[in-house]
């Protein structure tokens, strides 16, 4: 940080009566066991040395929020499509249908299995309308264009 360090900007924080009780999380390249000691000492609440996770950022970030008492945000509610007794889940698309992780999904299978279910919905399989393939995603349900007569 230009001027200032996060150690004299963490005294600042805890000296000031309206900032005193914000929660600090150290995100630094200095990671010996007296540097984080020391940040800790000088009123830190957290210390996470870089290169890190964000995953683990999320998590010591969330932990703090508990700490304090502040609501955390709830994981947003998939976006859902359904008809009948049928329940897609449109951000997953197909994804995690099979139950099986992505590095023992076997491509054929799902082939396999999209080809058996155009035969049974399709008119035409070879040209499908509901199930259509979409490159380097996978499968997509679709509405067929409505025919108007005259």
């Amino acid at each position: 940080m230009p001027r200032l360090d996060g150690l004299q900007v963490c005294r600042s924080l805890r000296h000031d009566p309206d900032l005193a009780d914000v929660s600090i999380l150290f995100l630094t390249g200095s990671g010996t066991v007296e540097e984080r000691i020391h940040g800790r000492e000088q009123g830190g609440d957290d210390y996470l040395v870089k290169p890190f996770d964000l995953r683990e950022l999320k998590a010591r970030v969330r932990a703090l929020l508990r700490r304090r008492g502040a609501p955390t945000p709830a994981a947003p509610r998939p976006l859902t499509l359904s008809i009948g007794d049928l329940c897609l889940n449109l951000q997953s698309r197909l994804r995690n249908v099979w139950g099986y992780t992505p590095e023992t999904a076997e491509q054929g299978l799902v082939r396999w299995h999209m080809m058996n279910l155009r035969t049974k919905i399709e008119r035409d399989p070879s040209h499908p309308t509901y199930l259509r393939t979409v490159p380097r995603h996978g499968y997509m349900l679709c509405a067929p264009a409505l025919r108007h007569s005259a």
